[in-house]
């Protein structure tokens, strides 16, 4: 698996900053490391958090951080099922798809 690193904004950074705040008790607290580590840390804290404040913050972030990192937190939603989807609307998830599908055209 191909490691992709991303740019972090000022706004991923506040979003950063109101996940750590509500996760405080988590190993995601401490985070430091490369951003291709933060990236990977926050796909399994999505995948691991009941707290639909913290998937919507980590959904925007992934925005912000651009379509690969989209792509692999559908990936890591897709490959758990039983959980919910934290997407805020089907429409919002097939548009993140279609984007996707003209980006591989």
């Amino acid at each position: 698996m191909q490691k992709e690193s991303m740019i972090i904004s000022e706004a991923m950074q506040r979003i950063l900053s109101e996940i750590r705040r509500i996760e405080l008790c988590s190993e995601f607290h401490t985070i430091e490391g490369s951003e291709t580590q933060l990236g990977g840390r926050l796909i399994h804290l999505y995948q691991d958090t009941d707290d639909p404040r913290v998937s919507a913050l980590i959904v925007r972030f992934m925005k912000l951080a651009g379509p690969v990192w989209q792509k692999k937190l559908i990936a890591a939603e897709a490959a758990s099922p039983g959980r919910p989807v934290h997407f805020n609307s089907l429409d919002e998830y097939l548009a993140l798809i279609r984007r996707e599908n003209l980006h591989t055209l």
